[in-house]
């Protein structure tokens, strides 16, 4: 873990996992870190001092590829490469909800509805799908229009919108409720999309690309606000902001 500041380690190396970690993400304390690895296993550990304070959680039989803490600290929400949902206790390791299905391919990327009610996910099937998080029955049909793999998705803060980031190089905006396109698909990147986010405002989506670059988009026009941030030797594989200030 870096401080963004100086860019100096503040915690780390974390050790545990026996293969490749595809996903981390933090609780919203700040405190706790979970991460998802090849060798089949979640991991919780405390952001400071990089011990593992639950874990590891098996029970998967494929690798784990996207992880996100629910709201509440409590739970943890997962995606595998077997295109299954799960959502386990975060303490004890017990399976909560799940397996959840529908998907038919590989799941890149889980997220949660600030509210820790709903749970989206992306994947290889080019499909997004949105779920109850207690009951693992999706809450409409698999949005569908992405013309290759969804690597990422996220909420808009108040819940209303999808944004997605795919392999065809698009991004879009969904409404959450109906599966329907909003806005997109937005154009410019000239490789995979491999990451979106929303500004905290909500009017700006942030994407990060196999073609180096990071760009601003309005969200509602679809159109980029800024030039392409640039400077990556290879592919930007993750990107986020909570302060306006873009990692």
């Amino acid at each position: 873990m870096w401080n963004t500041t100086t860019g100096a380690t503040e915690a780390g190396s974390f050790t545990g996992h026996t293969d490749l970690v595809f996903s981390v993400a933090f609780l919203l304390d700040g405190h706790h870190i979970v991460s998802g690895s090849e060798d089949r296993t979640i991991c919780v550990w405390n952001a400071t001092t990089g011990v593992t304070e639950a874990g590891p959680f098996t029970g998967h039989m494929d690798w784990v590829l996207s992880v996100a803490f629910l709201p509440d600290g409590h739970r943890i929400v997962l995606g595998s490469c077997n295109h299954i949902i799960r959502v386990w206790n975060a303490t004890t390791g017990e399976i909560e909800a799940g397996p959840f299905t529908g998907h038919t391919n590989s799941i890149w990327s889980v997220a949660f509805l600030l509210d820790g009610h709903r749970i989206i996910s992306g994947s290889h099937d080019q499909t997004i799908r949105v779920w109850n998080a207690t009951m693992g029955e999706m809450e409409a049909a698999a949005f569908t229009g992405q013309t290759a793999s969804v690597w990422y998705v996220a909420f808009l803060p108040d819940g209303q919108c999808i944004v997605s980031g795919s392999s065809d190089g698009t991004i879009r905006v969904w409404n959450a409720t109906t599966g329907e396109t909003e806005t997109g698909p937005f154009t410019g990147h000239t490789s995979p999309v491999w990451s979106v986010a929303f500004l905290p405002d909500g009017h700006h989506i942030i994407s990060g690309s196999d073609d180096r670059t990071i760009r601003v988009w309005n969200a509602t026009m679809g159109v980029t606000e800024v030039n392409p941030f640039t400077g990556h030797t290879d592919s930007v594989l993750s990107c986020n902001t909570t302060t306006g200030i873009i990692v």
